[in-house]
């Protein structure tokens, strides 16, 4: 049972009565639903708001066909030969059991949900789709994902393009720009806005983190330039609406020097940016599932941010057809081997000079991607590090 009813999914309501040790006082449950873990879900938990503390019965695991495992201080909860729970006696003489969010035992039960997590809650039937645009991804036909209370909360849906002006031939002829922010919380690392760049003809975005707004137009003149250099072809029109970070001399003389066409939408109509607006809106849905799902603090959201792109880029699309933006972008299939799913433990190879008996592994947590490496979280330094993925264990 738990006093917890945001843990609870799938909830039914219940009227079940639990006496208490004494036999002289009851309780009464309110709710019935699952417990979703990293490594197990757990079935017909009791929503007991009186309760001090969230309780596990050991018969209720061994009706399951579990194992549990009492060893001095330790706890193991084992079925079909893994190990799905474990726990540590604490002070009180109570073992405490830790759902977590390690993959080193994820659940071979559901592989759909788990890439539900890996996709930052992308809908099932953009999966099932995704599982055939992409390589490195299995997919399940006979299993279904179960109702998503972090969907719910964080409204994750992929909100489709409007029609809007002169759509692009090819990729780079048109430029749509936009700021969000600022946030209401500060990033870890002092961010408080991003700029969203998308491709019109590829659907494929970029988004950059912000200290300021007088930081745009660098961001925008650096990433033009290197995409230019890249694809060898000319940005032709860039889009953005009237804010003043756009209407600066800077960006002004480097788009005339360009050749580029700014057009900007008029003041107080958003609408006539509407590539931009939906694809902010969307970045926030997903940054705000993974928040949700990983249990990071919300000055995680910079790094949330950067993952919701790099998963965007790498989903299905309307507009595109049997194709994502990552494949119009790169000319390949996405292969999503490498994908994990965000604020999960990962345990990295220590680099330092180490003594015989020391720690041949640290424990991170997941944050994010980069070139051919994972972007790793220490918490207790308050650092990022990068590690190459054969270093990593997860």
């Amino acid at each position: 049972m738990t006093n917890d009813v945001t843990q609870l999914h799938s909830k039914i309501s219940s009227d079940a009565v639990i006496s208490v040790a004494n036999q002289e006082n009851s309780m009464r449950a309110k709710f019935q639903g699952t417990v979703e873990g990293t490594n197990c879900s757990l079935h017909n938990v009791l929503y007991v708001p009186e309760v001090s503390k969230n309780l596990l019965s050991v018969p209720a695991l061994t009706s399951t066909g579990a194992k549990v495992i009492f060893a001095d201080d330790d706890v193991r909860v084992i079925k079909d030969d893994e190990v799905i729970l474990e726990g540590q006696k604490t002070r009180n003489g109570l073992f405490e059991i830790k759902l977590g969010r390690d993959q080193a035992h994820l659940a071979s039960e559901n592989t759909n949900v788990i890439w539900h997590k890996k996709m930052a809650h992308l809908s099932e039937a953009n999966l099932e789709k995704l599982s055939k645009m992409s390589t490195g991804m299995t997919w399940n036909k006979n299993q279904s994902i179960p109702s998503c209370e972090i969907c719910l909360k964080a409204k994750a849906t992929r909100v489709p393009f409007g029609k809007n002006r002169t759509k692009a031939q090819h990729h780079l002829q048109i430029l749509h720009a936009d700021v969000c922010g600022p946030f209401s919380e500060i990033s870890w690392n002092g961010y408080r806005y991003f700029l969203s760049v998308l491709d019109d003809k590829t659907h494929y975005a970029a988004a950059f983190l912000l200290k300021s707004k007088s930081e745009v137009k660098d961001r925008l003149i650096d990433y033009i330039t290197k995409i230019e250099n890249k694809w060898e072809r000319k940005v032709k029109t860039l889009r953005m609406d009237n804010g003043g970070e756009f209407v600066v001399e800077e960006l002004k003389n480097f788009c005339n020097k360009k050749g580029i066409e700014t057009d900007y939408s008029p003041p107080y109509t958003p609408q006539l940016n509407s590539y931009a607006e939906r694809l902010n809106r969307t970045l926030l849905d997903k940054t705000r599932a993974l928040l949700c799902d990983s249990g990071l603090k919300k000055e995680m959201w910079s790094e949330a941010l950067l993952v919701a792109t790099y998963l965007l880029n790498r989903s299905p699309t309307t507009a595109l057809g049997d194709t994502t933006p990552a494949e119009m972008w790169f000319k390949r299939k996405p292969n999503l081997s490498r994908l994990q799913i965000f604020g999960s433990t990962a345990y990295a190879k220590n680099l330092k000079h180490l003594k015989k008996l020391d720690d041949r592994a640290k424990k991170f947590i997941f944050v994010g991607y980069a070139t051919n490496a994972y972007r790793l979280w220490d918490e207790k330094k308050r650092e990022i590090r990068g590690r190459w993925g054969k270093m990593t264990r997860w």
